[in-house]
């Protein structure tokens, strides 16, 4: 079964460049573990305090 996850982190004004940090660091160890389809960071072009994650594992 394929499960599918989103989620949306708001950062502080102030915080925005280390979370972006952050969940981009999150990606390559994502993609290595087993049953990982894909992961992805998306940041908004309207509010770029506003990121999106979204992942895909096979089980």
């Amino acid at each position: 079964m394929k499960i599918t996850k989103k989620v949306t982190f708001i950062a502080k004004e102030e915080h925005i460049a280390t979370v972006k940090k952050l969940l981009e660091d999150m990606v390559a160890p994502s993609l290595k573990e087993p049953g990982c389809l894909y992961y992805y960071i998306f940041q908004s072009r309207d509010n770029p305090r506003k990121f999106f994650a979204v992942e895909s594992w096979a089980d």
